[in-house]
């Protein structure tokens, strides 16, 4: 039971993660968009002299495809069933994105790149300096893959209690 109720809140805190960071991007969809769009890995390189950005066609998929990966996570979070799933869809998605930020933060003139397309939500998460937001992203990280570990022992442990007690002659 106890370990069931870490597993729990590993997932709350997860889920509760991936809400407020899709519904904040959704309510700045146009902001997020556009930060894509200008993101040295996505986006596009500036035109001529002036620093005007050719949005790529396809950061709309990604940011549309992003949104609808963290929503689906949120639900697998808090469904008993898919907790395993949606804790194996939050650990890849912070990974991606624990990944970009350590190329932003090593290869990036971090000054001339605007951080995240949102100024300033309810938590002020994106309040942070990069450094901050790349220990916070591998926090939740090593959040993700606990609760990896801590719901397939308990699996294992419960498939072990429904296994028949078979005699053998």
């Amino acid at each position: 039971m106890k370990k069931d109720f870490g597993i729990k809140v590993i997932c709350t805190l997860l889920a509760f993660l991936f809400a407020y960071i899709a519904i904040t991007k959704l309510l700045n969809y146009n902001a997020f968009r556009h930060t894509l769009s200008v993101s040295p890995v996505v986006g596009s390189k500036p035109v001529g002299i002036i620093n005007i950005y050719k949005p790529k066609a396809y950061t709309a998929i990604i940011s549309i495809t992003l949104l609808i990966a963290m929503s689906w996570t949120v639900i697998f979070l808090l469904a008993s069933k898919t907790r395993l799933l949606g804790l194996y869809g939050s650990a890849l998605i912070l990974f991606i994105i624990t990944m970009y930020l350590a190329y932003v933060i090593c290869f990036v003139t971090i000054d001339d790149y605007p951080f995240c397309g949102v100024t300033r939500p309810i938590l002020g998460i994106f309040s942070m300096t990069w450094k901050q937001f790349l220990t916070f992203n591998i926090s939740f990280l090593i959040l993700s893959i606990a609760g990896i570990l801590l719901q397939t022992k308990n699996k294992r442990i419960s498939q072990k209690r429904e296994l028949p007690n078979v005699a053998l002659t």
